[in-house]
């Protein structure tokens, strides 16, 4: 057989068959048997009536005996048959009676096993029966037995019936294994191809898959592209506001003193326009994530510092548990990117948790095939996320708080941590809590001991006389920051574009101590109007204000100027030490 499987059915097959030839064997053999038992009693043949009942009794218990291994009752069949046949050979010498029981062992082991067993058959029944003839000249009981010829024509009459027979079953049979042996190799061509067909399937699937996702990261990608482009131009006019409801507010809230009523309601519209500024830090993200100042930072000291806040921030029926495992690693960030991420991620698992529960932030080192990262793992016991919303969870404005949340914490999240050239992934089912986890990569740099944030600015009083030119387009802008400058001391000369500026430099009998600019403006940038106010005067002293610089090559051109940005909002405070730091360097230059 070709095959296990080919041989597998051809054996059950074969079963079959012996089964069959067993039962009507031992039905019809009981004839004979009787038959052969009475005329041996007649004659006082003794042997072949036992040989006859042995023979059927055999039978009877080969079709009764079905638990026998099928090797064990064809072999016991085969043994019968020629046994018998042997006995009463030697009894009666060829006649009908023995060679019936020889005639059916050539075609049995034919059927039962194979070609070869039938040639195997053929040639003892030959080999035994011409012993027999030559060793046989009296029968048993004295009698003399039959000639030599009519051995001889037993012998071949034997040989040819069962040639007869036993060839057409063995070759059937032969016929039949081949038979088997192509269904079961084409049975297994189909199977294989049916694999083959499934990996395909699966294959394309996975394909398909794939496209869906890069298609999907392409979609999101071009969401965030023009949400970038929204935050920054919502931002930069945002700012611009909050600049003047800042300045305006600290200039007001100086004036009223102690008085309470009006510190009260200043103080609350100021720490409204901080909340507001906040905001907008948010919504930059979108469009220049990468513009925090970043320095490598020990993850762990800066999670522990930042405890208190989280507990707060996740209120009282949460409970907050640290597990932190990376105490001397290091991740290139800003301060101010890691609260946001960590902030961010506190507030979504406390609203996922209205009941309370368990909030668990755990650092781990991880090292993979992507790289050597740091993990923060985020995991809270909340309502979880089905699978639609975790392919949205970093949707910007994607929200399932009705009414409350603007559908930024999370997106900032994703943005942060890509522009720390990180990871970001989410596990999480209904009712089953979620798991955000945030992959950066570790630093190999020592982290600075130098403080963390830069001092709260004072007002300095600015020396007389000095003159600054003040360029910026929003005339509420404008006013408010001449404003700021005139009651710190100095003679403000305002233009509304870069143009008009350049002219009223040009014009000047004396240059101005410093050039206060905003960097986008309508016609001319401030970095055009930097570049050619240094280019006419190398030592002039510019400053560029700026609530979103829009593009690197803004931030990269007033780098190479050497020219300091104050960010929008800013208040009388940060505007006036601005300034004086920058006419006090100018002074100690001139100095030198």
């Amino acid at each position: 057989m070709s095959t296990d499987g080919a041989f597998k059915k051809l054996r059950s097959f074969q079963v079959s068959i012996l089964e069959r030839l067993l039962r009507y064997i031992a039905v019809l053999a009981l004839v004979p048997c009787l038959a052969g038992v009475a005329l041996a009693i007649r004659f006082e043949v003794w042997a072949v009536a036992v040989a006859d009942v042995a023979g059927w009794l055999g039978l009877v218990a080969l079709a009764s005996l079905s638990g026998l291994p099928y090797s064990v009752r064809a072999t016991g069949l085969l043994a019968i048959f020629s046994s018998v046949g042997l006995v009463v050979l030697l009894a009666v010498g060829p006649y009908g009676a023995g060679l019936i029981w020889l005639l059916g062992v050539p075609a049995l082991a034919g059927v039962l096993f194979d070609t070869r067993a039938f040639w195997a058959a053929e040639a003892l029944i030959l080999v035994v029966m011409a012993l027999v003839a030559a060793s046989q000249p009296l029968l048993p009981w004295g009698v003399p037995g039959p000639p030599f010829d009519w051995w001889v024509m037993a012998i071949c009459s034997v040989v040819c019936v069962s040639l007869v027979v036993g060839l057409s079953t063995s070759s059937l049979m032969q016929r039949l294994q081949g038979a088997v042996a192509d269904v079961e190799a084409k049975r297994q061509l189909v199977v294989a191809t049916n694999d083959e067909l499934k990996r395909e399937v699966a294959s394309r699937r996975e394909v398909e898959e794939d496209r869906r996702q890069l298609q999907d990261q392409v979609v999101f990608a071009q969401k965030m592209e023009v949400v970038g482009q929204l935050a920054g131009g919502l931002a930069h006019n945002l700012n611009n506001l909050l600049t003047v409801v800042q300045i305006e507010g600290c200039m007001a809230r100086e004036t009223v003193g102690d008085q309470a009523t009006l510190a009260e309601g200043l103080d609350n519209l100021l720490a409204a326009t901080d909340s507001a500024a906040s905001l907008c830090r948010d919504l930059l993200l979108f469009a220049r994530p990468k513009a925090a100042t970043r320095r490598p930072l020990p993850l762990d000291a800066r999670l522990t510092a930042s405890l208190p806040l989280l507990r707060s921030l996740a209120g009282e029926r949460v409970r907050l548990v640290l597990d932190l495992d990376v105490p001397d690693l290091l991740v290139t960030a800003g301060e101010v990117e890691i609260e946001q991420v960590l902030t961010n991620l506190v507030a979504n698992a406390r609203d996922a948790m209205p009941h309370g529960g368990t909030l668990r932030l755990r650092t781990r080192e991880v090292v993979d095939d992507e790289g050597h990262h740091v993990l923060i793992e985020v995991e809270d016991t909340g309502v979880g996320m089905d699978v639609t919303t975790q392919r949205r969870v970093f949707e910007p404005f994607f929200t399932t708080k009705t009414g409350v949340g603007s559908g930024l914490g999370l997106a900032t999240v994703y943005v942060i941590v890509r522009s720390l050239e990180g990871r970001v992934a989410v596990h999480s089912a209904p009712e089953r809590g979620s798991t955000f986890q945030i992959f950066l990569p570790v630093s190999v740099a020592q982290a600075s001991s130098g403080p963390s944030g830069p001092p709260k600015p004072s007002r300095p009083t600015l020396r007389p006389g000095q003159t600054v030119l003040v360029v910026e387009d929003n005339a509420t802008v404008r006013r408010v920051v001449e404003r700021a400058l005139e009651e710190a001391g100095c003679a403000v000369v305002a233009e509304s574009n870069a143009d008009d500026a350049l002219e009223t430099f040009q014009g000047m009998d004396t240059p101005p101590s410093l050039v206060l600019t905003d960097v986008l403006m309508p016609g001319r940038t401030g970095v055009d109007l930097a570049r050619e106010l240094v280019r006419h005067t190398p030592r002039m002293p510019v400053i560029a204000m700026t609530g979103w610089l829009g593009d690197d090559d803004l931030a990269l051109g007033l780098q190479r100027l050497r020219v300091p940005i104050l960010r929008k909002p800013f208040s009388p405070g940060e505007l006036l030490q601005m300034v004086a730091k920058r006419l006090l360097a100018d002074e100690m230059l001139s100095h030198r």
